[in-house]
């Protein structure tokens, strides 16, 4: 978490577009949480990733207008092919799946709304 801190400070510093910024103040947030919860409760950390990108990607369709369906679901797939991963190989519970899976999607949302 110390390291997407520190990038996340030397990213905000630098004259980036802001869902660039958005992307890694989220990153760093939702690591920040899931270090927190982990160890209370399990939360699958594939999945948070998972939710994270499905959401950038969301993301930039919407804000560049561009259609590209298949990028969208490529996205589905491969996170339901992560989530699956996580539950055929029997580390995670469904609970902890999509949980994390969520935790990803909101902390995008959030940073996203916020910041652009």
């Amino acid at each position: 978490m110390f390291l997407y801190l520190v990038t996340t400070v030397m990213m905000i510093r630098l004259p980036l577009p802001n869902l660039i910024k958005a992307y890694f103040i989220a990153t760093t947030f939702i690591t920040f949480v899931t270090i927190i919860v982990n160890q209370f409760w399990r939360l699958s950390l594939h999945a948070v990733a998972a939710g994270g990108l499905m959401t950038v990607v969301c993301f930039l369709v919407y804000l560049f207008e561009v259609p590209v369906i298949w990028y969208l679901a490529g996205m589905i797939f491969l996170s339901g092919l992560i989530m699956f991963s996580r539950l055929y190989n029997d580390d995670h519970k469904p609970a902890e799946v999509w949980t994390g899976y969520f935790a990803g999607v909101v902390s995008m949302i959030a940073s996203f709304l916020l910041l652009l």
